[in-house]
């Protein structure tokens, strides 16, 4: 078949990657979409846990030193683990975070792949328009 276009292989190609290209920036989008959560949540359990280290304060202080010294070790061992609570929760925020400054690069990069390959595709179009204009011209040519 002469009037078969002789780079459509290659705009095969480039239709299946720029398919793939959405589809890798659909999943880094949804995976950006869910570390997003994640943070809110390890923020939440930050702010809970300090909530509650302050209710402890607030309790220990008034209680006061009328309390049996057991008590007293009791209600500082207790403020010690809270406190412990509040620093890995706020790790996990901190790993969190990092978690989704990860995702935005992949979506980032996901994002210039898709441009990339809807670039490429336009110029494979551009040529096989041109490509059929040219075979067009040449058979009217052949005709008269």
């Amino acid at each position: 078949m002469p009037n078969r276009y002789p780079l459509a292989r290659l705009a095969e190609i480039r239709a299946l990657r720029a398919t793939g290209a959405a589809v890798d920036l659909a999943e880094a989008l949804a995976g950006e979409r869910d570390a997003e959560a994640e943070v809110a949540e390890a923020r939440a359990a930050v702010e809970a846990a300090r909530v509650a280290a302050r209710a402890a304060t607030l309790v220990a202080d008034a209680a006061g030193a009328s309390s049996a010294m057991w008590a007293v070790v009791q209600r500082e061992a207790y403020a010690i683990r809270l406190r412990r609570d509040v620093e890995r929760a706020i790790a996990r925020v901190t790993a969190r975070e990092a978690e989704l400054a990860e995702w935005r690069a992949t979506v980032a990069q996901a994002r210039e792949t898709m441009i990339s390959t809807r670039a490429d595709q336009k110029v494979v179009e551009r040529h096989r328009e041109q490509w059929e204009d040219a075979a067009k011209k040449k058979r009217e040519r052949r005709e008269d």
